[in-house]
């Protein structure tokens, strides 16, 4: 069986998972997940777990709360196995931030029943430019395509 690789915003679980982040729809984010779903969350330098969707949705809460506009994104369904991988940028304390996470979700019956989740940390404004300055990228994602 071959992946489907989608830019294009199609229904799936990790799209709509992305999507609704993106809007800043988090209590509906809790629809996606099972009752006993598990989140093995990767940030710098610290990693930590949730389970069930009242302490998912509270953690979304504090790292998605702000306005996002996604410059990439990717969803790759696999059917029990999707992954999403995409670039979000913001705003925060005058300046425009980013980060890059990727998705990797387990269903079981349609909804999440485990995420494990990479993701860089939020870069400030200095390490964008750095980046762009230091170590500029050959290409972007190869699967640009803004969803909102």
């Amino acid at each position: 069986m071959s992946a489907t690789i989608s830019t294009e915003p199609t229904w799936s679980v990790a799209r709509r998972l992305l999507d609704l982040l993106a809007a800043g729809q988090i209590d509906a984010v809790g629809e996606l997940y099972a009752p006993d779903a598990l989140v093995d969350a990767n940030v710098p330098y610290w990693r930590f777990q949730l389970q069930g969707p009242e302490a998912i949705k509270e953690v979304l809460h504090e790292g998605y709360g702000m306005p996002l506009r996604v410059a990439s994104s990717c969803v790759i369904d696999r059917g029990e196995w999707q992954i999403a991988e995409w670039e979000v940028h913001f705003e925060a304390h005058g300046e425009e931030r980013l980060f890059r996470e990727i998705h990797l979700l387990r269903l079981e019956g349609g909804r999440i029943a485990e995420q494990v989740v990479y993701c860089t940390g939020h870069w400030d404004a200095e390490i964008i430019r750095r980046q762009a300055a230091e170590a500029p990228m050959v290409r972007r994602s190869g699967h640009d395509a803004a969803t909102g």
